[in-house]
């Protein structure tokens, strides 16, 4: 203490005790670093050391607005930015704050098939990218959309093209019809079954002076066809117009309807006509028939002629259905014998008809005939039986479109057939 006494200043020097405490104003600490810690202020634990980056925070000063952003402007520099300012700063465009997108957001090329899109900017282009034909914009298909081959049966379809074979397909096989024959009680003369024609060897000349010709008996039950075979082209002059031919008289239906003072156009213009060219009514008729050569319309025609074998022609059509005719048998027992005796087979059409002016024979193309194929061997011998047969036919007959089959019976002697039945086997 004396050697302190008189003295203005101390220092370091002086001081030779212990360190002193916090408490009496000190450190309790010989070091700088074991000073802070005792006073709280370690660097690193208690207080932040020195940094040029905090010293950049500091200057930025205090957020200025809700949402926005500190964002490093530069080199040492920080900055708050606004959200919109924040997005330029990063790279984000528009698409960046949209919740959907549509076409008018897209401004690239067409994006790739490989890619998720179909390389096309058209649904034209976009369908062929990825493989779509025609049929994928069909709402519905029909036959005209169908090109490949027939479908198989396996797959649903039938195999086949036609009806007839689809139902061969099917194995619905073949259908047989029957008819039956006998001339006991009546005498020689050409019949028919299976259908029938009925009609004069003689022909019809009409003239505008002679311009009718009746058919068939009042009141009888023909319900047949009206038909007629040119002998060649009308003629029609001093006018205009045309000059048609027409059938009046009772017409019934499938359905089983009957009108009276009906009418059908069979020719409509007789100058067109054709030698052996036959016409037939699409209404069947009962009763007698006149058929009536006459100016059509407005027409002025004064001379007019034309001249036509006409009768009736009734035929086996299945239903006015289409079929293939595949077989025909006949067997019978002969009453008597008959040299003349003949079975033919007709597929009713248009084709094959032969007018004649005083010897005409209803009839067209000839399917099958008994005496053609047996030749000499074609007799009928009393009390002997007979056949004839033909198999291995294909003949496709339109019988939604006026066409048939008729079995003509040729018998020369009376009572020559005791029976005769006559089968047909077809596919529908």
């Amino acid at each position: 203490m004396a050697r302190l006494t008189g003295r203005g200043t101390i220092n370091g020097d002086d001081w030779s005790g212990t360190d002193l405490p916090v408490a009496d104003g000190g450190t309790a600490s010989s070091t700088a670093s074991a000073a802070r810690t005792a006073l709280g202020v370690a660097v690193g634990t208690d207080v932040q050391a020195f940094s040029a980056a905090l010293t950049d925070l500091d200057d930025v000063g205090t957020v200025t607005a809700d949402g926005d952003f500190l964002v490093g402007t530069a080199a040492g520099a920080l900055a708050w930015e606004t959200g919109a300012t924040a997005r330029t700063s990063l790279g984000l465009a528009a698409l960046a704050i949209k919740a959907t997108v549509n076409n008018d957001d897209w401004s690239g090329t067409d994006l790739a098939v490989a890619n998720g899109g179909t390389g096309s900017s058209t649904a034209g282009d976009a369908r062929t990218a990825l493989g779509l034909g025609a049929l994928a914009v069909k709402a519905t298909v029909n036959d005209d959309d169908w090109s490949g081959t027939d479908l198989a049966i396996a797959n649903g379809g039938t195999g086949s093209s036609t009806a007839a074979a689809a139902r061969l397909a099917l194995g619905l096989g073949e259908q047989w019809k029957s008819f039956n024959f006998s001339t006991q009680g009546i005498g020689a003369g050409t019949y028919y079954t299976g259908g029938y024609y009925d009609a004069p060897a003689a022909h019809a000349a009409l003239t505008n002076a002679s311009a009718t010709q009746t058919v068939g008996s009042a009141n009888g039950s023909y319900a047949a066809h009206i038909f007629i075979v040119a002998s060649g082209v009308g003629t029609a002059s001093g006018g205009a117009g045309a000059v048609e031919i027409e059938v009046s008289g009772t017409s019934i239906t499938d359905g089983g309807t009957r009108t009276g003072s009906d009418t059908e156009v069979i020719v409509a213009d007789i100058t067109t006509l054709s030698t052996d060219g036959y016409l037939e009514t699409s209404k069947k008729w009962l009763g007698q028939v006149t058929l009536t050569l006459q100016v059509a319309g407005a027409g002025t025609h004064t001379t007019f002629a034309a001249t036509v074998n006409y009768g009736w022609a009734k035929y086996e059509d299945f239903g006015n259905r289409d079929f293939t005719l595949t077989d025909f048998e006949t067997i019978g027992l002969a009453g008597a014998n008959d040299s003349s005796f003949n079975v033919t087979l007709f597929h009713h059409d248009s084709s094959g008809w032969t007018y004649s002016a005083a010897a005409f024979e209803a009839g067209g193309t000839v399917i099958a005939d008994m005496n053609t194929d047996h030749s000499t061997e074609q007799n009928l011998v009393t009390t002997d039986y007979f056949a004839y047969k033909r198999s291995g036919l294909s003949e496709a007959v339109s019988g939604s479109g006026s066409e048939g089959i008729v079995i003509r019976v040729v018998v020369g002697q009376n009572n020559s057939v005791r029976f005769d039945s006559l089968h047909v086997g077809v596919t529908i």
